[in-house]
């Protein structure tokens, strides 16, 4: 195994095991179905790009945080027992909105091009946790 394989390797483990999330840069890596019992996000078309993987089934989180390299959820593949929704930050009024369900068993290869989860303060939920 080369080095680059081994670092890649040993982040992917530690980031499951700190928050059950997986973040893969190379699309290569990225393509392919979704694991069961699992989310996947992609930030290209088609579940081409970077990569998140969340087994989490009652919690929240930035996508933004996850990786600085991932872009807005251009696509998804939902395999949790549970349905996942992204939530916008409204400036404006200091609090969320429901921008985007993602229904257990539900996918998308294109979602029209738009800045789903982009922004900073943008969470993802699973199941019946809230922002």
């Amino acid at each position: 195994m080369t080095w680059k394989r081994k670092t890649t390797a040993a982040a992917s483990a530690l980031l499951f095991a700190v928050g059950g999330m997986l973040v893969t840069a190379s699309p290569a890596v990225a393509d392919g179905p979704c694991p069961a019992n699992q989310l996947c996000l992609y930030d290209g078309r088609h579940f081409t790009g970077n990569r998140i993987i969340s087994r989490s089934t009652n919690a929240c989180f930035y996508p933004q945080d996850v990786s600085d390299r991932f872009r807005a959820i251009m696509s998804y593949d939902n395999n949790l027992p549970v349905h996942a929704m992204v939530w916008s930050y409204r400036y404006d009024t200091g609090g969320y909105s429901a921008t985007r369900a993602m229904p257990t068993g539900g996918f998308s290869s294109d979602n029209g091009g738009t800045n789903l989860g982009a922004f900073e303060m943008d969470q993802v939920c699973m199941g019946h946790a809230r922002p």
